[in-house]
């Protein structure tokens, strides 16, 4: 369970993830799931890719759209949930030093709808026939000056 101190940090070896045009596309590089989250979302990757703790969320949630704390809390500890299980994040202790509030407070807040993670499964049968390749290091057998 996560507490409002803790991070959502990302599992950057087994995760490729980029914000394009206000859509979070990441992918499990092991499994071939890929997500989306667009909108709320969205802004909550970037937010969890910059090391903000789920109060630093939540707090930022409420400065910018039309949701009360408590229930932006609660709707990011569901979406950390899925991204925990689907191994996209582990979380990790928030001792690391506040990063302050994620937003600045808006003039006018914008709707709120909860953060939803989708699940697409199309790419594990692509990724099973051609895994990414890790990066190896040099084989001790070689000489580094003979180019294959």
């Amino acid at each position: 369970m996560a507490s409002p101190d803790s991070r959502a940090v990302i599992n950057g070896s087994e995760v490729a993830a980029q914000v394009i045009d206000g859509e979070a596309i990441i992918m499990n590089l092991s499994t071939g799931i890929y997500c989306s989250m667009d909108r709320v979302g969205a802004v909550v990757w970037g937010w969890i890719e910059r090391g903000h703790t789920i109060a630093e969320m939540a707090d930022g949630l409420a400065a910018v759209y039309e949701v009360q704390p408590a229930q932006a809390r609660a709707d990011l500890e569901r979406l950390i949930g899925q991204l925990v299980q689907d191994n996209l994040v582990q979380l990790g202790p928030g001792a690391e030093g506040a990063l302050g509030s994620p937003a600045a407070p808006a003039q006018v807040r914008q709707p709120y709808a909860a953060p939803e993670l989708n699940r697409y499964g199309d790419m594990a049968d692509l990724l099973a026939l051609d895994p990414p390749m890790p990066v190896l290091p040099p084989r001790p057998w070689t000489n580094p000056e003979d180019k294959a």
